[in-house]
């Protein structure tokens, strides 16, 4: 029914808490998973903090590809960068058979206003891809 499965990180704890999910997806289905990290392009464009981001979001997803890999996982890592929700839904819309697994901190009001803006408009702008969110709570949330 699908043919990969794409898991969004973007350095964060919660956004890997979604990853565990995807992992366990990915082997019970036999499907590669694919780490996507989206870099918001940043405000002052210089290519020496470009290019030391970049080496650092490599190295980032490297070890979690490689940390998958060693437990069976056929994983592959995509770093793209721009404007986080629309480089997603770019990238798993390109393919119609993907599945997308996103982590959500579950808050709502005013709190899911710092958190959960770019898994809102993900969901909203998604055309084809089916997305599958993760309330990733932490120990002390309420």
């Amino acid at each position: 029914m699908y043919s990969k499965i794409i898991v969004t990180l973007d350095g964060s704890a919660y956004a890997e808490r979604a990853l565990p999910h995807a992992e366990a997806l990915a082997k019970g289905l036999g499907l590669k998973l694919v780490l996507l990290q989206v870099v918001p392009y940043p405000e002052v464009q210089d290519e020496a903090i470009e290019d030391d981001r970049a080496k650092e979001d490599r190295e980032y997803m490297g070890g979690l590809s490689e940390g998958l890999k060693s437990r069976g996982v056929d994983a592959k890592i995509e770093v793209l960068w721009g404007p986080v929700a629309q480089k997603i839904v770019e990238y798993a819309d390109a393919d119609e058979k993907a599945l997308l697994v996103m982590g959500s901190h579950g808050r709502t009001g005013l709190a899911r206003l710092a958190v959960g803006i770019v898994t809102e408009a993900v969901l909203r702008d998604v055309k084809t891809t089916p997305v599958l969110v993760c309330r990733c709570l932490s120990h002390d949330s309420k």
